[in-house]
């Protein structure tokens, strides 16, 4: 039998190209698998497979969770096309622990989806644990002029510009809406960031008589 030269046949090169070219598809395969994977684990009713996130549209099922402390049937009566809550928590499988409670994330869009920007938007976080806060929109709020509201039993300090009052003070919009609000408040001990976008002028107003 004749004895293969492993160092200078073909043999060698063609198997080390095979090796080569079938690496980058090998792995390919094995992310797909694992977002296949993932996909289906949470098509199986396990809702927070990732990040320990509870989401959805229905206001009966959050408030299964969550109770009917938090303006979310406010937010569920100005009949917006898409409006979504979100239940963030620490530890996994621990919804009916408010103690465990990280943010409840509520998202309201008046356009063709949830992610039009060029529709009318509210976005509101409840922050049950103080550590988890946005530390940006406040360092924001402190970093600008700022107006103060009584709206019921609510003490709101807000800033609202319009592109233009952006442009002023150095900064820009990042959506495609003119006018633009943020918001900071307290509700039944949780505090709360708010932000809207419109082309709207009164759209901001308007929202927080509604939920406040």
């Amino acid at each position: 039998m004749k004895k293969i030269d492993w160092e200078n046949s073909q043999i060698r090169t063609l198997f080390a190209a095979v090796l080569i070219f079938a690496t980058p598809v090998l792995l390919a395969a094995g992310f797909c698998f694992v977002v296949l994977y993932g996909v289906a684990h949470n098509a199986k009713g396990d809702p927070n497979w990732q990040f320990y996130n509870f989401e959805t549209q229905s206001l009966t099922e959050i408030e299964a969770f969550c109770g009917t402390d938090w303006l979310l049937d406010r937010f569920a009566s100005l009949q917006a096309d898409h409006t979504y809550y979100q239940l963030s928590i620490s530890q996994k499988n621990a919804f009916e622990n408010p103690d465990c409670w990280e943010s409840l994330y509520v998202s309201v869009n008046y356009g063709e989806s949830r992610f039009d920007t060029k529709a009318s938007q509210i976005s509101c976080y409840l922050y049950f644990d103080p550590d988890k806060r946005n530390p940006s929109f406040e360092e924001f709020m402190e970093q600008y002029p700022t107006e103060t509201m009584e709206t019921g039993e609510h003490t709101v300090t807000f800033i609202e510009w319009s592109k233009e009052d952006a442009e002023s003070f150095g900064s820009s919009l990042s959506v495609d809406s003119e006018y633009h609000a943020w918001a900071l408040f307290t509700h039944n001990g949780v505090t709360c960031h708010l932000e809207t976008s419109s082309q709207d002028p009164d759209f901001f107003e308007t929202t927080l008589e509604h939920i406040l």
